[in-house]
This record gives structure tokens, sequence and C-alpha cells, in this order.
């Protein structure tokens, strides 16, 4: 009887005993995760700039907002609404200039899609809130409708070639070249660093590509391009 109460009373201190530690490691598990929400807060806070109206902000702006609520020609499906800053990173470049970029001695950040693309429409206000909190300045944007007209047919499919050979665009079985957008990407002195295309999203039962992202999504995706874009 006495060797059985010895044996209650160990199992009840044991059990104790792993309560508190259970307990402890919470606490401290929590701790750690608030000074880690501080210290990104911090640098957050640290690096944001402030941006200033220039002429081909005001124009991704207009183009990006003047398709809110109107209807796609190819299915009639509705555009989302998004709310673009008219104080923004943005800067227009057309094929060779976007090569320019790629190919020099700075780190660069682009971006390529178009208006009327139903992914672009939806990570542009989730990757431009990224942009403002790492502190990045420049975003150069290729507009595939209408940045990559070239009269010179030849030389437009050299650089074609020479963007399929750094990743940026796919080359079909045919020959053709093929556009995933949208795409963001870091590069530096004619190297890719970071690179994604589309949303990264996966949509809810329901949801279609033309639907707006929830903000459980929407932090999906800026907390992907936070990773793809930080130093």
């Amino acid at each position: 009887m006495k060797n059985k109460k010895i044996i209650i009373l160990t199992l009840i201190i044991l059990i104790v005993f792993i309560i508190i530690i259970t307990v402890q490691g919470c606490i401290i598990w929590n701790m750690k995760q608030e000074q880690n929400n501080k210290n990104n807060s911090n640098t957050i806070n640290q690096n944001k700039v402030t941006y200033t109206e220039t002429e081909d902000s005001k124009k991704f702006k207009q183009e990006y907002e003047s398709l809110n609520n109107t209807s796609a020609e190819k299915d009639g499906e509705k555009y989302i609404s998004v709310n673009i800053p008219k104080e923004n990173p943005i800067i227009y470049v057309t094929l060779e200039e976007l090569l320019n970029v790629i190919n020099s001695d700075e780190e660069s950040y682009i971006y390529i899609s178009r208006a009327n693309s139903p992914f672009g429409r939806a990570i542009i206000e989730p990757l431009l809130n990224v942009l403002q909190d790492l502190g990045i300045e420049k975003l150069y944007y290729l507009d595939i409708g209408e940045g990559i007209t070239f009269k010179d047919e030849a030389q437009k499919q050299e650089i074609m070639n020479q963007l399929a050979e750094k990743g940026i665009i796919t080359k079909n079985e045919d020959g053709s070249d093929s556009w995933n957008i949208p795409l963001i990407a870091k590069t530096l002195s004619g190297k890719v660093l970071a690179q994604s295309t589309g949303t990264g999203v996966t949509y809810n039962e329901g949801q279609s590509y033309y639907s707006e992202l929830t903000e459980d999504q929407k932090q999906e995706v800026y907390n992907e391009y936070y990773e793809l874009l930080k130093d």
C-alpha cells in the first residue's frame, strides 16, 4: 500500500513538472516571437522609403485603375478594383531598356506584367507595400502590351533570346516566346538573383483568377515577395 502511494505521488510530481516545463516553453517561444516581430517592425520602419509623384507613377496608377470593375473582353469576367498610390516606384522601360537594366552593375528590381492581367492586378498592392517596406526606390516595369514593340524584328528577337537565356521568358518547343506574368525579379550584372512568377497563391473554392484575394492570401503574397526581395 505504501509503495502504491509513493508511485502515485511520483506520477503526480512528474505530471506537474511536465506541465511547468511546457508552460515555460510556451512563454519563452511567445517572447521570442514578439521580439522577432518587434525586430522586423523596426527593420521595416528604418528601411521604409517615401516616394514622389512622377509621370510614370501617375501613368501606372491611371492604367491599372482605369480597368476597375470593368469587364474583360476575352471572357466577360470583371476585373477587381485596385488602389495604386500616385506616389510609387514605377519606372516604365522598353524591351531594350529592360535588358540594359538587367545587365547593369546596379542591383535592380523588375516587374513584367500588363494592366489587364488578373494575376498582376491581384498581387500589385502587396508588391508595392513590400517595396516600400524594404526601402526599394525603383521598380522597372515592362508592360508587355506596349513595351515590346520593335521596328527591327531581328533586333527584337536577339533581345528576346538573351532574356530567354536569363530565364526571364520561356522558349516554347516551336521556338516561339512565352511570357509568364506577373514576373518579379531582382537582378545584378546580367544575373537574375531571385525571381517569382504568377501569384503563388492557392485559390479557394469558389474563387476564380479574377477574384480579389482574401486578406490571408494578400499576406501570403506579401510574405513571399518580402522574402524574395530582401537582402
